[in-house]
């Protein structure tokens, strides 16, 4: 190997290593760290589909048929930005306690993303979109999931989608802050139905 590729994969290795630590450690995370997180929260779910077309509600998610506010995690509306082109004017923020401002995508309206045929960020959709409509909630610190009241589907979806969506926050429960995910709990549109569950298959 020439001296300048091994260079570079001992310093990629390093780097890897530093931000590892730095998460175990459970420090405060910057703009860069939340990148690599979502690029990796993204690659997790990339193929985690649902079988939308089967459930017959004529995309009510999407539409503004279920009221619900779709939160997305730090940095993430700036990951979504930089990746699709689309200015940060066109989401949605506002400021909460203990945390400061996060964005908001609220259904009560049409998604500002959906085309004719389809989102048209969907390489870069959100989680809170990827995941739905599985639900997580902390009760005394510890992390428990939930369907969503009213998708048709919460009692179909497929053990490969459960175990990516579950592996993603697992991923993600150590890093979030307080304040965002008293926030996440707290958000008031969430009617919640049991989470079944049975048990990690093969997600990777």
């Amino acid at each position: 190997m020439p001296h300048s590729a091994l260079h570079l994969k001992l310093f990629t290795l390093s780097s890897e290593l530093v931000f590892l630590t730095r998460l175990t450690k459970g420090e405060i995370l910057n703009k860069s760290d939340w990148f690599r997180v979502i690029e990796e929260v993204y690659r997790i779910t990339d193929n985690a589909t649902m079988p939308c077309m089967e459930a017959n509600c004529g995309g009510s998610c999407e539409v503004g048929d279920i009221s619900e506010t779709a939160i997305f995690l730090p940095y993430e509306m700036e990951y979504i930005s930089e990746k699709s082109n689309i200015p940060l004017s066109r989401f949605k923020t506002m400021e909460i306690e203990n945390f400061g401002r996060i964005g908001i995508m609220d259904y009560d309206s049409v998604c500002p993303f959906l085309t004719e045929k389809e989102c048209a960020i969907r390489p870069f959709r959100m989680f809170d979109c990827r995941s739905y409509p599985i639900v997580a909630t902390w009760i005394n610190g510890k992390m428990e999931f939930s369907f969503a009241k009213g998708c048709p589907l919460n009692y179909k979806l497929s053990s490969n989608f459960k175990d990516k969506i579950i592996k993603a926050w697992n991923l993600l429960d150590p890093i979030l802050p307080k304040g965002w995910k008293e926030y996440y709990d707290k958000e008031v549109n969430r009617e919640l139905e049991p989470f079944v569950y049975e048990g990690a298959s093969s997600a990777k």
